[in-house]
């Protein structure tokens, strides 16, 4: 072996397919082919679907799009909610994060635990409980408060444009909330105490000092709540529909119905996957250009606020009430729906039936079958997803090989794929000849590892490089291949990172529904979409009991994860 291989911790450059390491350009080339078909073909047939027309390429669609009053309603509304539910998860996130960072309120440690629990409960669940909640009709809060002052009319419609930016905002603020808090917690609190020399008050430092200092964490989970209002399907769905009200994720699906009219799904997904690269882009230049430095070599702690004993309570008594109705209410509902015989006979006695409703689900074919293929399908993409990220992140990372920078740049491209438009462009590039996987599982776990691809690559290449490279450099001295250093070296010392990773994809992908909704056929349903059907069939009692057992099995691999994990038998080094 060249000594020269391993004299410094510098990748050493290998050609493109070159003579020289034709096993390292073997792996290069097998991923960007594999990464290719998964991420730029279905993108290349969106693109081609949307301009094909009956003789030849045509811009009719777009042209139609433009003309269609109900089309352009769809995309203002889509602007709507993910603006409304940005504005309000940030005034919500930024204000919590400055209570738990830098004031004297009490029950910080837990409010932030809290928090991450809110952001760990799926959005879509929520958003069925709140039906049962704030339903018009027979809404559990709505009819308390109507009984209790004597109304005629139900206070709250959780079906409405104002229903739906609520919901998401319960459950998107952590977001803005988690970046926010960490910039705050590790600024240097020098800069404010030299504002408050110069005679500012305490409140004008807040917002000219600080409150600048962590506008990149700010702008960063202010644009992810964006993304995720934007292109978000369960709650609009559950929300939305029911009332006519579409976003751009929703009104995909109804372009599929007969008569199906995928040219135009095409043209609706690829304006968002376009603004979504955009803002990508625009957050880049935008901290690119400005200087946000808050951590020197010693940092110096921050003073809280002493607020005074009855602004500190009253203040924790808000956080406490944000996270109580964003988790605690709703998911409580779901629990006490699902062991109750009735909806409306309320929790009697009479009306509880602790294992009525699990029971029946247990004994359903469709039901086990959807959790049998939710669990197959999320462990099986999430394994296929890190096996190809660890490979991508070590070829990106411990090399200089050509071409390694386009195959970050396709495992970073599914972050802008909307779930709805993933299912659209999947039935375009593989349901048809020569593939034919319309209908299928396999299908369905493609659409599943490209899901997770992003942040599969993204949690491994971090934990890549944590391990230092003069670990595998010793191994490849002794004699080992670039192959057995990195199972026998690397992979060892990245299994905790990689459990973490896998536990998120893992959680993330048993709930999915976005893409599951468009490509499932009888026979191949999902735990989601089998939630998704019991409430479009107001099977409440069924829809709650299995989201429950959803809940339950991602509690319960998380659990199992930080038990194994947390007990010291995977560590990263360095």
């Amino acid at each position: 072996m060249d000594v020269s291989e391993v004299r410094t911790a510098t990748p050493r450059r290998v050609g493109w397919l070159a003579g020289m390491d034709w096993p390292r350009a073997l792996v290069l080339g097998v991923l960007l082919v594999v990464t290719g078909l998964l991420v730029a073909w279905p993108l290349l047939r969106l693109l081609g679907e949307s301009v094909a027309g009956p003789a030849g390429l045509t811009l009719a669609y777009y042209l139609e799009f433009l003309g269609h009053p109900d089309l352009l309603e769809t995309a203002w509304n889509t602007v709507v909610v993910a603006a409304g539910t940005t504005l309000m998860s940030g005034l919500i996130g930024v204000s919590m994060a400055w209570a738990v960072s830098r004031t004297t309120m009490p029950l910080r440690g837990m409010i932030r635990s809290l928090v991450t629990l809110t952001f760990s409960a799926p959005s879509f669940l929520g958003a069925l409980a709140w039906v049962l909640l704030l339903g018009p009709r027979a809404g559990k809060l709505n009819v308390f408060l109507m009984d209790l002052f004597g109304l005629e009319k139900a206070p709250f419609d959780i079906f409405s444009p104002g229903g739906i930016i609520f919901v998401l905002t319960m459950f998107s603020f952590p977001l803005v909330f988690m970046p926010v808090a960490a910039a705050l917690d590790n600024m240097d609190a020098s800069l404010e105490d030299a504002s408050r020399m110069l005679g500012a008050s305490r409140w004008r430092t807040t917002a000219e000092v600080t409150v600048p200092l962590v506008v990149p964490a700010i702008l960063s989970g202010s644009i992810l709540v964006f993304i995720e209002a934007m292109v978000v399907f369960g709650p609009v769905a559950v929300l939305g529909m029911p009332v006519q009200y579409y976003t751009l994720a929703t009104k995909m699906i109804t372009l599929l119905r007969d008569p199906p009219r995928l040219e135009l799904a095409a043209v609706l997904a690829l304006p968002v996957i376009l603004v979504l690269l955009a803002l990508q882009v625009l957050q880049r230049k935008w901290l690119g250009r400005r200087r946000y430095t808050v951590m020197t070599g010693k940092v110096q702690r921050a003073r809280p606020v002493d607020l005074g004993l009855p602004a500190r309570w009253g203040l924790s008594a808000i956080c406490l009430a944000v996270v109580f109705v964003s988790v605690v209410l709703p998911f409580g509902m779901l629990l006490q729906v699902s062991i109750t015989k009735s909806l409306s006979r309320g929790l009697t006695w009479a009306n509880l039936t602790l294992t009525d409703n699990y029971r029946y689900l247990f004994e359903q074919d469709v039901t086990l079958r959807a959790l049998g293929h939710s669990l197959l399908l999320s462990a099986g993409a999430v394994l296929v997803a890190l096996i190809l990220s660890l490979l991508a992140a070590w070829m990106t990372e411990r090399t200089a090989t050509r071409g390694r920078g386009v195959l970050g740049l396709l495992f970073l491209t599914p972050y802008a794929f909307p779930g709805s438009a993933l299912g659209i462009a999947l039935i375009l590039a593989f349901g048809g000849p020569p593939f034919r996987l319309a209908g299928t599982l396999t299908i369905m776990l493609i659409a599943y590892v490209i899901r997770v691809l992003p942040i599969s690559f993204s949690y491994t290449r971090s934990g890549l490089l944590q391990v230092s490279p003069e670990l595998e450099q010793a191994a490849r001295m002794s004699g080992a291949g670039w192959l057995q250093s990195l199972r026998d070296v690397t992979l060892p010392l990245m299994r905790g990172g990689l459990l973490a990773a896998g536990m998120v994809q893992f959680v993330l992908l048993f709930r999915e529904l976005g893409v599951s909704v468009f490509l499932y056929t009888g026979g191949n349903e999902v735990a989601a979409v089998a939630i998704y059907d019991f409430a479009q069939e107001a099977q409440f009692a069924l829809m709650a009991a299995l989201s429950m057992i959803v809940a339950v099995v991602n509690l319960v691999v998380v659990t199992a994860v930080h038990r194994w994990w947390g007990g010291g038998r995977f560590t990263s080094a360095s």
